[in-house]
C-alpha cells in the first residue's frame, strides 16, 4: 500500500544510475525492544559534489520566500546579515536548484532472485598471460581472476579451461579466486560447492565499491570462514558488491548465485509490488516537520532511548529547537536556518547558502564572518530525529513491514554538473537498500575508551598551559582534570585477501557518528544521570516517579589523537568511566571497556589570617580616653611585679573562612539537595580554623637595601634568577647603603620579597658572597612564578617559555624584606601560650544564594560558614539613616569560652551580621 496521500510510481529511465555514487540510503529495523519505533528506520544523504552543495528543496526553489517572512519581530540591531535581495531563478546547469526537488522513497517486499553463474561450463575468453577468464551468462559479463601463478601454471599443464574448467579449478586447489561482475552491483553471494572430505574449508570475502564504475576502488565488505557441510550454500550479504574472493580447501567451486539490485527493482516494478512511501525535502511548515519527528503520538516521545538507562527522547525539545525563540540574538532556530539556506542558495553561485554576518562589539569595533547554512543543517542532521525534520530520513511504521524483509529505493533527479566529467545533464539517481526486517537493527559499533590521561590534554602534541600536577590535580582547588580519549573505531577497509583473520560484515552494523560518556561511583549500581555531556537548556523524558535530568548531548567523534572530553572531577573516591557509540539512527551500543580512577583530594586550606589586628598597652588613665573602666579594673587586679596588660583586637568572621561553590549537576553528583552535609564536598572534610596563634617580637621586620650589581639565569633551574648585590650610593650625602645580613638572618628572608625598581620577586635562597664589596646573593623566582605564588595557584609556565628575570633600567636600587610568615622569623618564645579559640564548637552552616553569572544568567552558589544562626527581627533605628537593629528571636550571646573576669581573658568584639 502507498504511504503517501498522492500515489507516485517509479519509472526507470535511460539515464538511471543504480547505486549512484551521489546518493546513499540505508535501512535499519527495530522490533521496539529497546524503545525505538517498531518498523523500518530510513536515512539518506547526498554525496560527493551533490552532497557538498545541496539539500533537496522540494517546491521551494522558484517560489520566492521574502526575507524576514519566516520569522516575526525586528532583527537584533547588533547583528546585520547582508541579505542578497530577491533574485530570479537561475539556470540549473550551474547548480542543483530545480523545481520538484524531492527525494522519493519506494518499498517492495524482498524475494530471492538469484542469477546463476555456472563455473563448470567453459568460459568465453581465457587469457593465460593475465590468468583471467571471462564469462558471459544471464546477460552479464564476469571476470574470474586466478592470481596464484604457481598453481595456475601447474593446473594449466594438465587441464585446458576451454574444455575442462572443473578439472582445472580442482587442480588449482586452494589458490585465491576472485570473480568480478563487470555489469551491475549485487548485494548477496551464495556458493555452490562440492565437498571432497569432512575437512572442507571455504574462506570467503565480498568486496564493495562506491559506484557501478569498474574503476571504483574495492574494499572488503564482509569476510567469513565456512567449514564442513556449511561450505555448500555459504552466503554473504552486504552493500554495493562488485566481487567475490575466496579460497577452497578439500572442496571445489561449482557455481556462484548472485542477487543484483537492478533485478530486484525491475522485478518489483513489473510485478507491481512496489509501493510509494513518500517524498522528502527541506520543510518550512511546522506540521510536516513535526509529523516526521513523531508520526503518531507516543511513538517517539518518552520511548526512544537517549541513549540508554531511563533517559528518553523528549520531542518537545526538538520542536523548541525547530521553531522556538532563543534570547541570544546570535542563535537561530532550525526552521530559520532552513529558510536562510533556501534564501542564500537561491542563486547558483552560492549553493552552500553562505551568509555574511557583521557583529558590532561594545567598543564600536565590528567583526565580519561567514556561515554556511548548508553546513549547519548537515551537522544538525547527525541526530536522526533532527534529520527526519529536515527531510533526510523517515520512519516506516506500517504494519505490513512488521513481518518479512523489505527493500527500499531512494530516487533523486539532478540536472546540474555532478563534477564527474559528464557535464550538466539529467540523471536519475537510484539507491536500493539491503533486504531489511525489523530484526535487522544494524546497531552501531561501540566506541571504546583509551587509557585515562591525567590533566588537561588535547593529545595534539601542542604545548598546553600546565595548570595541574602530574596526577591532574589543581593546586589550591578541589579539582582534578581527567582527559578522556577514544580508541579509533575499526574502519574495516581491508583491501588484501584475508588481510586479517577477523570476520566481519559491514552490512550488519553501522558506524558511530557520535559518542556518549558514562560515569559513576565505582560502588554505585547504575551509571549517573545526567551524563557528563548534557545541557541544562533541555530535559530528557524520564519514566514516572523518576527525577528529571538534563538532556544528554552526544559528542562528535574527534579526530585521531584528539581528546574526546576533559572531565573536571570534583568528587573524592573511586569512579568509573565508560562510553557508547551512537549511529545516525540515534541508537547506541555500549562499550564493554570500563576505566577506573580513584581521586583523593587533600584537605584544602583556604583560611585567611585575622585582619585589622590592633594591640594597645593598657595604662592607667583618667579621664578614660583609650581604655574602658573594665580594663582599668583588670589592670588594678594584676598581682605581682609585671603589670603589663595588652588589649589585642582583631577581626575574624565569615569573610576569612567563607567557602563558596557553584552548584552544578556535575558537582552535585548523586545528591539532589545542596544543603546535604555531604553534597558537593563533605562538611567533615572542610578546613576551618580552630585557634588563632599570637606572635610577638620587639623589633620591626628586617630590611636590606642596596644595589643590584648583576642578574644571571640559574643554570640548574630555569625558573630562578641569581641577583648579586653591592652598595647603593646616596650622591646627595656621599654616603652608601650597605646590604648586610648575618648568616643567622639569611634563612628569615627565604620566602620574602626582593623589590628591584618597584618590581617584586619571591626569594628562593639567600647566600653570602665571597667577592669583596658584594652584599648577599639572592636567588629569586622569575616574574611568572612569583605571580603564581602571590595568586596561590599552580599556573606553571610551559616548558621553554620566555620568563621575565629582574631587570635594571634605572639606578638598580633593591630592597629585600624579611619573611614574617615564617614562625622562625619571630624568634622565641613564640607563639604566645594563649591560643584564641574560634567560636564555641560551631557547626558548619550551609546557604544557597543566587547571583548573576558571567553571561548575566542567574547561577546558584552554595556558601559554607560558621557562627550563630537564628531567625531575627530587623527594624530601622529611628532618626538614623541606614542603621538597623537586629534582635535574635531566641539566641543569647554568652561570653567567649575563654572569658575570665581576671587575668588572661578572651571575649567577643565587633563582628558582622549576615542576613539571608
Amino acid at each position: 500500500m502507498a504511504l503517501f496521500p498522492v500515489v507516485e510510481s517509479l519509472n526507470i529511465t535511460s539515464n538511471a544510475a543504480h547505486q549512484s555514487s551521489h546518493l546513499y540510503c540505508q535501512a535499519a529495523g527495530s522490533d521496539a525492544s529497546d524503545g525505538s519505533a517498531k518498523g523500518i528506520h530510513l536515512r539518506w544523504i547526498f554525496k560527493n559534489k551533490l552532497g557538498e552543495n545541496h539539500l533537496a528543496k522540494g517546491d521551494h526553489w522558484g517560489n520566492q520566500i521574502p526575507f524576514g517572512a519566516e520569522t516575526e519581530g525586528a532583527p537584533d540591531p547588533l547583528i546585520i546579515a547582508d541579505e542578497p535581495g530577491l533574485l530570479a531563478p537561475q539556470p540549473t546547469t550551474d547548480s542543483f536548484n530545480r523545481a520538484n526537488d524531492w527525494v522519493r522513497i519506494f518499498r517492495f517486499p524482498y524475494v530471492g532472485l538469484f542469477t546463476t553463474l555456472n563455473l563448470t561450463t567453459p568460459p568465453q575468453v581465457v587469457n593465460d598471460n593475465r590468468r583471467t577468464w571471462v564469462y558471459q551468462q544471464g546477460g552479464r559479463a564476469y571476470q574470474l581472476r586466478l592470481p596464484d601463478l604457481a598453481r595456475y601454471s601447474q593446473a594449466r599443464t594438465a587441464f585446458d579451461p576451454r574444455t575442462n574448467p572443473q578439472g582445472f579449478l580442482n587442480s588449482y586447489g586452494a589458490g585465491i579466486l576472485e570473480l568480478e561482475c563487470l555489469e551491475g552491483l549485487f548485494f548477496k553471494a551464495r556458493f555452490g560447492m562440492q565437498e571432497w572430505s569432512g575437512n572442507a574449508e571455504l574462506k570467503a570475502e565480498v568486496l564493495t565499491v562506491e559506484s557501478e564504475g569498474t574503476s571504483a576502488e574495492k574494499q572488503v565488505a564482509a569476510r567469513q570462514t565456512f567449514t564442513s557441510s556449511s561450505v555448500n550454500g555459504a552466503t554473504l550479504q552486504s552493500e554495493n558488491l562488485r566481487s567475490v574472493r575466496f579460497t577452497a580447501s578439500n572442496c571445489s567451486i561449482q557455481a556462484l548465485y548472485l542477487e543484483f539490485y537492478s533485478d530486484q527493482v525491475d522485478n518489483a516494478i513489473s510485478r507491481k509490488t512496489i509501493d510509494f512511501v513518500g517524498k522528502y525535502a527541506l520543510y518550512t511548515d511546522d506540521a510536516r516537520a513535526e509529523s516526521e519527528l513523531e508520526p503518531s503520538s507516543g511513538l517517539v516521545h518518552g520511548k526512544w532511548p537517549r541513549y540508554n538507562d531511563s533517559a528518553f527522547v523528549n520531542t518537545q525539545n526538538y520542536i523548541d529547537r525547530w521553531k522556538g525563540n532563543d534570547p541570544d540574538p546570535t542563535e537561530r532556530n532550525l526552521k530559520e536556518i532552513v529558510n536562510k539556506y533556501l534564501q542564500w542558495s537561491y542563486s547558483s553561485n552560492n549553493p552552500k547558502g553562505i551568509e555574511p554576518f557583521t557583529i558590532y562589539l561594545n567598543d564600536g569595533e565590528r567583526e565580519t564572518y561567514e556561515v554556511s547554512n548548508l553546513d549547519l543543517l548537515q551537522v544538525a542532521a547527525t541526530d536522526y530525529h533532527t534529520a527526519r525534520m529536515l527531510g533526510l530520513g523517515t520512519l516506516d511504521v506500517a504494519s505490513e513491514v512488521f513481518s518479512g524483509d523489505y527493500m527500499y529505493v531512494a530516487e533523486y533527479i539532478t540536472e546540474g554538473d555532478l563534477g564527474d566529467g559528464g557535464g550538466a545533464r539529467e540523471v536519475q539517481h537510484l539507491f536500493t537498500t539491503l533486504p531489511t526486517s525489523i530484526n535487522d537493527q544494524r546497531l552501531p559499533l561501540p566506541v571504546d575508551l583509551d587509557d585515562l590521561v591525567l590533566g588537561i590534554s588535547t593529545g595534539t602534541g601542542e604545548e598546553q598551559a600546565n595548570i595541574t600536577d602530574d596526577e591532574g590535580y589543581v593546586t589550591g582547588a578541589r579539582t582534578r582534570f581527567v582527559s578522556l580519549f577514544a580508541l579509533p573505531v575499526p574502519e574495516y577497509d581491508d583491501v588484501s585477501f584475508y588481510q586479517t583473520n577477523t570476520a566481519y560484515n559491514t552490512g550488519e552494523f553501522t558506524f558511530p557518528v557520535n559518542v556518549g560518556l558514562e560515569y559513576k561511583g565505582t560502588f554505585e549500581a547504575n551509571w549517573r544521570k545526567p551524563e557528563l555531556s548534557s545541557t541544562d537548556e533541555y530535559q530528557n523524558a524520564v519514566p514516572p516517579f523518576t527525577s528529571p535530568h538534563n538532556e544528554t548531548v552526544a559528542i562528535n567523534i574527534p579526530d585521531d589523537n584528539e581528546a574526546l572530553y576533559v572531565h573536571r572531577e570534583r568528587e573524592d573516591g573511586p569512579h568509573q568511566y565508560s562510553s557508547y557509540g551512537v549511529n545516525w539512527f540515534s541508537r547506541s551500543t555500549r562499550s564493554s571497556v570500563i576505566k577506573s580512577l580513584t581521586t583523593t583530594f587533600p584537605s584544602l586550606n583556604q583560611l585567611l589570617p585575622p585582619g585589622n589586628v590592633a594591640p594597645l598597652l593598657i595604662r592607667e588613665e583618667s579621664p578614660l580616653l583609650l581604655t574602658s573602666a573594665a580594663e582599668q579594673t583588670r589592670l588594678q587586679n594584676i598581682s605581682g611585679g609585671d603589670k603589663t596588660l595588652i588589649r589585642l583586637t582583631f577581626d575574624y568572621h565569615t569573610g576569612h573562612e567563607l567557602l563558596s561553590y557553584k552548584i552544578t549537576p556535575e558537582d552535585m553528583g548523586s545528591f539532589t539537595d545542596p544543603l546535604h552535609p555531604d553534597a558537593i564536598y563533605p562538611d567533615s572534610e572542610e578546613i576551618f580554623a580552630d585557634e588563632v596563634d599570637i606572635y610577638f617580637r620587639d623589633e620591626l621586620p628586617n630590611q636590606v637595601v642596596g644595589k643590584v650589581k648583576s642578574v644571571a639565569n640559574d643554570l640548574s633551574n630555569p625558573v630562578l634568577s641569581i641577583v648579586r648585590t653591592e652598595n647603593y650610593p646616596l650622591y646627595s650625602t656621599g654616603e652608601e647603603l650597605v646590604p648586610t645580613l648575618t648568616p643567622s638572618q639569611m634563612p628569615n628572608f627565604v620566602g620574602g620579597v626582593l623589590i628591584v625598581e618597584e618590581t617584586e620577586f619571591v626569594i628562593h635562597e639567600v647566600s653570602p658572597s665571597s667577592v669583596l664589596g658584594e652584599g648577599p646573593i639572592f636567588k629569586v623566582y622569575k616574574r611568572e612564578l612569583t605571580d603564581a605564588v602571590f595568586a596561590g595557584t599552580n599556573s606553571i609556565p610551559q616548558a621553554g617559555a620566555d620568563l621575565q628575570a629582574p631587570e635594571v633600567q634605572a639606578d638598580g636600587k633593591m630592597l629585600a624584606i624579611e619573611n614574617m610568615v615564617s614562625p622562625s622569623s619571630w624568634g622565641g618564645p613564640n607563639p604566645h601560650p594563649l591560643q584564641v579559640q574560634i567560636g564555641d564548637n560551631w557547626s558548619i552552616h550551609r546557604e544557597v544564594i543566587e547571583r548573576e553569572g558571567p553571561d548575566d544568567d542567574p547561577e546558584q552558589i552554595l556558601e559554607k560558614f560558621r557562627g550563630l544562626y537564628d531567625d531575627a527581627a530587623i527594624i530601622a533605628v529611628t532618626g538614623e539613616t541606614g542603621v538597623y537593629q537586629i534582635t535574635f528571636n531566641s539566641t543569647q550571646l554568652a561570653h567567649h569560652p575563654q572569658y575570665s573576669a581576671n587575668g588572661t581573658s578572651v571575649d567577643w568584639y565587633g563582628g558582622i551580621v549576615r542576613v539571608h
